[in-house]
Order: C-alpha cells, then structure tokens, then sequence
C-alpha cells in the first residue's frame, strides 16, 4: 500500500523531525507489516535487553504456569499453596534454558505465518 506524502521545500523539510523510524520511500509512504518492525526491533535489540526480557518472560510464565497448573491438579488448598513455591523453583530455570532455543524458532515462524494469515 504506497500513501502519496507531501511535497515539501526548504525550510519545511529541515524544520520536521521525526518522531520514530520513518518508512518514506521513494516520494511515498510504504505500508510495513506490523510483524517485519517487530521482528527488524528483535533483531537489532541490544542483547542485554534481550536477556532482561526472557528473564522476566520466563519469571512470569513459570510463576503462572506453575500456579494454575498445580491449583488445578491439587485444588485451592492449604497443600498447593506449599507445593506451588517448589514448582515454580524447578520450571524457571527450565523455561529460561528453553527459551534459549525455542525464540529463535518462534521469531522466524512469526513473520511467516503472520504473512499468511
């Protein structure tokens, strides 16, 4: 999808700064898929950031997982609360160390079956 831009001269053209990444092609704004800047941010994040965020992803998603699971399978009693702690200690780091893996795949697979849908 190409949206036609302004024409702007001079002191108009210096005077706009922008306020994100610009995407003006060619005299033409270009439609980019929501997915291509996600998986363009992911792929020149700074690895720190990276390794922050799957952190915390992995913290929350062991917590909750751990939780529901275990509150499901033992009910919301006295014993689940005692037993949910240790769930959480073991699936952590084991979804931390899966994570190492399975984003990749999944920051591939992301862009190409969004393209399809």
């Amino acid at each position: 999808m190409v949206i036609p831009a302004p024409l702007l001269q001079g002191d108009e053209v210096a005077s706009r700064e922008p306020a994100a990444p610009s995407f003006f092609l060619d005299g033409a704004w270009r439609f980019i898929p929501s997915f291509a800047v996600h998986n363009f941010a992911v792929d020149t994040m700074n690895k720190k950031i990276l390794l922050i965020a799957q952190i915390l992803m992995t913290f929350m998603m062991a917590l909750l997982m751990s939780g529901i699971m275990s509150l499901i399978a033992l009910g919301p009693t006295k014993q689940w609360l005692s037993v949910w702690p240790i769930q959480f200690i073991i699936a952590w780091p084991i979804a931390f160390i899966l994570t190492q893996f399975t984003s990749k795949i999944a920051f591939t697979l992301a862009p190409k079956l969004a393209a399809k849908v």
